[in-house]
């Protein structure tokens, strides 16, 4: 057996054998092909003498890792050679296997971009590449075209991103090659695949999508126009690794501008292009709608300085046409009788029926027919639906309220818009219409936001509609409610639901035409493929049993446990519902007064009876009626949040907070009465609310730069007896010590409470405020785990286990060591406040008291921030406490548990922070904490240097 053949046998064994001896040697020699010094001429002679699938594949990707490789010393006319033979191969092989045709592509179009900018006596080189794949093009047959254009697309995902041999190189030479490129051949690339898609446009019914040669080739042909304007014009937003269409990757998907070239001006004058993408979305099926879709964002979001402003208005006008058409093909009705308002305004206590009354009304029918037409991509096509919605919020990024309701198709066009979105509400139950709904409340979010920027004379009929957005929010949310009330873990996540890139069927899509050429793109292409106004309560639990039975089933994620989506949606809705304000308070108190009503009795039921969570009827109301609240708490956090200096509504607000400090009350009655239900899912939900509320309530009406609104706490003291800021801060910090005692084993609930402090104590004026209130003052001195049971040393779990709740003390110490730092206080405060007790100690209790101490130090020396007051601890710690440390890691030098929070005081301790550190030269304090360090580093490195390693691998992975 010859080399050739013996390479051959290892390509094929590498993919089809089973004996893993056999598969270590086909690796070795498949991989050292690229390394070789012969690589181009034995690859060649591979491809030209072997019919075998998986030799082709390594061939082709050995070449291209070779030619990469930025050490390779190849010349000029050996790369043209080598990209000719690749061209000619393509030519003559027509029946390759996708992966193989890839992976020649991707070494045709790496060739062409390391090589663009080498020229030898005036000829073309690489730059003719655009005339060798319109040959391609030209001959006719669809397989040819098809190649040519995926030669083309990959080309310009190619030149617009950095490969990884490009990381070490300048970047200016990349950005050199960018301009180069687009200077040259996009523009006429760009054209090409216009003519190609207005010809299929043309011709489209005599053309059989279900042949694979002429689907695929309008996906590739829809990919490169999509390639074409997604292009990094002015070398912004290019990056290593980004993926074609892939226009978030820098996280700025919802402000992505196109900075499209004025060279490029008149194709998006001509009246024949916008309206050719919407005619694709109408025509094609679904898969490829979905591509016509993502070239209509791309579009919607040229830059708006390429036109003028006649220009531009046509332009827009073009697009919310086309926008209004699909909406109107989705409605299936006459926008201009679609909505009739009904404004009668009583509660109906039915948990089916919450809001049918209480809300702003519309047509039914009109409602209903959406979403029911079954030839419509838009519905039954989840990706076109998330794509259309970008489409939506792109109009409002990149222009202007004034400019939309000057246009004809304006008033149709925002009609259709809020049935479609209403209906969008009814239906957001999974994540992935969570994604497509945030563009929506986006868009929403926009306009209301802008009215204060429309001209008089112009009509922009917000006022009508977006009641009706903030209905279906509300009910949308209230209904939802079934599905998750009887989870009983409770799951509180920071991650965002709402993905930042695309959709992945686009991408995916994207990627089956331009795969990477290894070992998985092959793999992968081998497997492609109740009345509650009633005064017994036991008539409210007998109308909600049912129902709460009925949802047993269901197992649906609570969007009140995902704080990342839920903050982007109530920070769009407190914006939208500050539109109309008084309509939105209207809903929200009746709303409120109900529920908390019911609640209310629920408690007194609860607690004057002795009943326990045996008694299910009973706890499935309180389930049912604390995540009601919950949701309507956060809501009016929103709106409270939302409050903009322009329009006078403090009035409403006062109404609102009334109500939530009242619902406060009622809480902290029932948590402290010492009931078993009091942490379910469903109150730590309505805690979490309540602190949202609060950390809301304090930015807008609480804090050093806002002043005395009348209104408002002329509402509150006529209500609640209070008058001023004290009061309300007595009110915070009464909430925050009853969270302190009460919720000492909830995380989530201790975290957000102890934030609420941590805010509270910021700001020199705030703090003297707090250091006046009695419970302030209570807990400067009684910070024990008497009062505060989270300090407490808890002995029942292992060290590696503990609780992150102990890891709360930093922050609670960090704020309560401010307040103490208003004014220079005695040494024997500070020592006060890390005295504990002094009991007999077992060394696991032991442990966890030294990682509370150095935890409660650390959160001190955060607050610490001039000389004076770094001086009084450095006082007290040094060097009793310092050897209390330095003896803990030398008895414990292995155990994380303990070094990690003590090294972390130390990293602080030695943190020179507002220059507290920069002593005169006659106090030795620097002196102090660098002995300090030494010694500690002497222990670490003295113990460290005893652990044996047992081999190179464990040795690798401890260093890193």
């Amino acid at each position: 057996m010859n080399e050739l053949e013996q390479l051959e046998y290892f390509c094929r064994e590498l993919y089809t054998t089973s004996d893993p001896e056999i598969r270590s040697q086909a690796e070795k020699a498949c991989s050292s092909l690229c390394e070789r010094a012969d690589c181009p001429s034995i690859c060649q002679l591979l491809l030209q003498h072997s019919t075998s699938c998986y030799s082709q594949l390594i061939a082709s990707t050995a070449l291209t890792k070779y030619i990469s490789n930025r050490d390779a010393i190849i010349s000029h006319s050996s790369r043209l050679a080598i990209r000719d033979f690749a061209l000619n191969y393509l030519a003559a092989h027509a029946g390759l296997e996708k992966f193989v045709q890839q992976a020649l592509i991707t070494l045709i179009c790496r060739l062409t971009k390391l090589g663009w900018l080498d020229s030898v006596d005036g000829s073309p080189g690489f730059c003719d590449i655009l005339d060798c794949a319109s040959k391609f093009i030209e001959c006719g047959q669809t397989s040819a075209i098809l190649t040519g254009v995926q030669i083309l697309n990959n080309l310009v995902s190619e030149m617009n991103h950095d490969c990884e041999c490009d990381v070490t190189r300048a970047i200016f030479l990349q950005r050199k090659r960018s301009s180069s490129f687009r200077d040259l051949l996009l523009l006429p690339i760009f054209r090409l695949s216009l003519n190609l898609l207005r010809d299929a446009d043309q011709n489209l019914t005599s053309l059989d999508l279900n042949n694979p040669e002429q689907h695929g080739l309008f996906s590739q042909s829809l990919q490169l126009v999509h390639s074409c304007l997604s292009y990094d014009f002015i070398g912004t937003s290019g990056s290593v690794n980004s993926t074609v269409c892939d226009v978030s990757s820098n996280g700025m998907d919802d402000l992505v501008v196109v900075q499209i070239p004025t060279s490029w001006r008149q194709i998006f004058l001509d009246s024949e292009t916008v309206p050719l993408f919407f005619r694709l979305y109408k025509n094609l099926s679904p898969d490829l709608s979905v591509l016509a879709l993502s070239c209509l964002v791309q579009i919607a979001s040229i830059r708006r300085s390429l036109f003028t402003n006649a220009e531009r208005s046509i332009f827009l006008s073009q697009i919310v046409s086309g926008c209004r058409d699909i909406l109107l093909s989705v409605s299936n009705i006459t926008p201009s009788s679609s909505t009739t308002t009904n404004t009668n305004t009583t509660v109906i206590g039915s948990p089916h029926n919450t809001l049918s009354n209480t809300i702003t009304t519309t047509n039914n029918n009109n409602h209903n027919s959406s979403m029911n037409k079954e030839d419509c991509n838009l519905i039954n096509n989840p990706e076109a639906y998330h794509e259309f919605c970008l489409l939506l919020s792109r109009l409002k990024c990149n222009y202007q309220l004034n400019e939309l309701v000057t246009l004809d198709d304006y008033s149709s066009f925002i009609e259709l818009l809020t049935i479609f979105t209403v209906n969008s509400l009814k239906a957001s139950t999974d994540e992935s219409n969570q994604n497509s709904l945030h563009y929506l409340l986006t868009l929403w979010q926009r306009l209301v936001a802008s009215i204060p920027y429309v001209h008089s004379s112009d009509t922009h009929m917000l006022d009508t509609f977006t009641p009706q957005i903030i209905n279906a929010y509300i009910e949308t949310r209230l209904n939802s409610i079934p599905n998750y009330m009887n989870h009983t873990t409770i799951h509180i996540t920071r991650e965002s639901i709402r993905s930042e890139k695309k959709s992945k069927e686009f991408i995916n899509l994207s990627k089956s035409f331009n795969n990477s050429t290894t070992n998985d793109t092959l793999h992968t292409d081998n497997h492609h493929n109740h009345n509650y106004n009633n005064n017994n309560c036991n008539s409210i639990i007998t109308n909600n049993s049912k129902l709460v039975n009925d949802s047993l089933s269901i197992n649906n994620e609570c969007l009140l446990d995902d704080w990342i989506t839920l903050s982007q949606q109530l920070d769009q809705f407190g914006t939208i519902g500050r539109c109309v304000y008084g309509k939105t308070c209207n809903t929200i108190i009746l709303l409120f007064d109900e529920y908390a009503s019911s609640l209310e009795k629920a408690f007194n039921i609860l607690t004057s009876n002795n009943l326990s969570v045996n008694d299910s009827h009973l706890e499935q109301v309180l389930r049912l009626e604390e995540h009601r609240l919950a949701w309507l708490v956060y809501m009016v956090g929103a709106l409270i949040g939302g409050r903009v200096n322009y329009a006078n509504a403090d009035e409403c607000d006062g109404e609102l907070v009334c109500r939530v400090i009242q619902l406060t009350r009622l809480i902290t009655n029932f948590i402290t009465s010492n009931t078993p239900t009091t942490q379910s899912p469903s109150m730590i939900r309505l805690e979490l609310a309540v602190l949202s509320f609060f950390e809301q309530l304090r930015r807008v009406y609480v804090g050093e730069n806002v002043g005395r609104l009348s209104k408002f706490y002329q509402c509150l003291s006529d209500k609640l007896g209070i008058s001023d800021e004290m009061m309300i801060l007595d009110v915070f910090i009464n909430k925050i010590l009853t969270n302190l005692k009460y919720w000492s084993n909830c995380e989530s609930v201790l975290q957000r409470t102890l934030n609420l402090l941590s805010e509270l104590s910021v700001g020199f004026s705030a703090m003297r405020k707090l250091l006046r209130l009695d419970n302030i003052q209570f807990m400067l001195i009684n910070h024990t785990p008497e009062y505060f049971p989270f300090l407490s040393s808890n002995t029942t779990i292992e060290l590696s286990q503990l609780s992150t709740i102990s890891r709360l003390r930093t922050t609670f110490y960090a704020s309560i060591s401010r307040l103490l730092m208003v004014e220079l206080v005695t040494n024997q405060l500070i020592i006060a406040l890390l005295f504990g007790d002094s009991s007999n100690f077992n060394e696991k209790l032991m442990k966890i008291s030294i990682i509370g101490l150095a935890r409660d130090i650390r959160g001190i020396l955060y607050s610490l921030n001039n000389k004076a007051s770094y001086q009084m601890l450095m006082n007290w710690i040094y060097p009793n406490g310092l050897l209390l440390f330095n003896r803990v890691l030398e008895l414990w030098p292995y155990d994380y548990t303990i070094t990690i929070p003590i090294l972390k005081t130390i990293t602080e301790l030695i943190n020179n922070r507002n220059g507290r550190l920069l002593y005169d030269i006659t106090i030795p304090t620097g002196f102090y904490c660098l002995h300090m360090l030494v010694n500690f580093y002497v222990i670490l490195v003295f113990n460290y240097s005893l652990i044996h390693v047992k081999s190179q691998k464990i040795h690798y992975i401890k260093l890193n």
